[in-house]
């Protein structure tokens, strides 16, 4: 039996090591299947991929490519999934086959059906979202949801998540159309967030959403005049990393005084009176 990683109990679906693979994931409910469709291109003998029917897997990860995605259709019935990743695997779900689910990391398809029924997700990643409605409201009932990742989406707005009050953690990356405009709620429970090109959300309607943030990655080709807007109003923040935000004040010595602070990452400007080599916690 090979394994991707032993250490994390990854094991690599093989299908000469059928009988130990059973055998295994019987006595480690918390392993997890990698299927590597590489390992397939050229194979000797068709692959009956059935045979993953009887793995009593919890936990699975799809990835390299496969076109004949006719084959894998085992792969839509694995009810007793709570941990799924796959984000290159052309696969149309309805997930409403899936009532154990808690992690979903996927790229979104077009076909698939009813994330919205996963009602135990804690963890919803999805790349290349495009809902007609170009916001979350598909996702409002997700009540569990703890950690949120939206990732080249078409989306416009965050509507529709402003009742989930157990996010603690929101990734916003490539959502070039996405703004916070439209947003006047407060989510009092997020410590984690993380912005990255969208050019859109403005560090104005950061503060006012997420006045508890502990750890603010904001990563924007925006400028702002001073970075006073977020050392004074989000008090609870202990790592900030703006890299390549444009920063335009010219004395930013006032920036050490903020203790709170156990990690700071700014880019050097030329403008700026103290550089990164001044600062302890870069």
């Amino acid at each position: 039996m090979k394994f991707f990683n032993q250490e994390k109990k990854r094991v690599c679906y093989l299908p000469e090591h059928q009988n130990e693979i059973v055998k295994y994931f019987v006595e480690n409910e918390d392993a997890t299947l990698v299927v590597s469709f590489d390992d397939f291109i050229l194979p000797e003998k068709p692959i009956d991929f059935d045979n993953v029917l009887e793995i009593n897997i919890k936990k699975l990860m799809l990835s390299g490519s496969y076109h004949k995605t006719n084959e894998l259709g085992a792969f839509l019935k694995l009810a007793t999934l709570i941990e799924l990743d796959n984000r290159n695997i052309e696969l149309h779900y309805d997930f409403i086959n899936f009532p154990n689910l808690e992690i979903l990391r996927y790229t979104w398809q077009k076909k698939c059906l009813n994330i919205s029924e996963c009602k135990k997700l804690k963890e919803l990643s999805l790349w290349s979202y495009k809902p007609k409605n170009q916001n979350l409201t598909e996702f409002s009932k997700l009540n569990s949801l703890d950690e949120l990742r939206i990732i080249q989406s078409n989306i416009k707005s965050i509507n529709g998540i402003e009742n989930l009050q157990n996010i603690r953690e929101m990734v916003f990356i490539a959502n070039k159309l996405l703004s916070f405009d439209d947003m006047n709620c407060v989510f009092p429970n997020v410590e984690i967030l993380h912005i990255e090109s969208c050019k859109e959300i403005k560090i104005e309607k950061i503060i006012k959403l997420f006045p508890n943030i502990k750890d603010l990655n904001f990563f924007s080709s925006n400028e702002i005049e001073s970075l006073r807007i977020i050392l004074d109003n989000l008090k609870n923040l202990e790592r900030l990393n703006v890299y390549n935000l444009k920063i335009l004040e010219n004395d930013n010595t006032y920036w050490k005084d903020y203790k709170n602070l156990k990690s700071f990452n700014f880019q050097d400007r030329k403008h700026h009176i103290l550089k990164r080599k001044d600062f302890k916690n870069i």
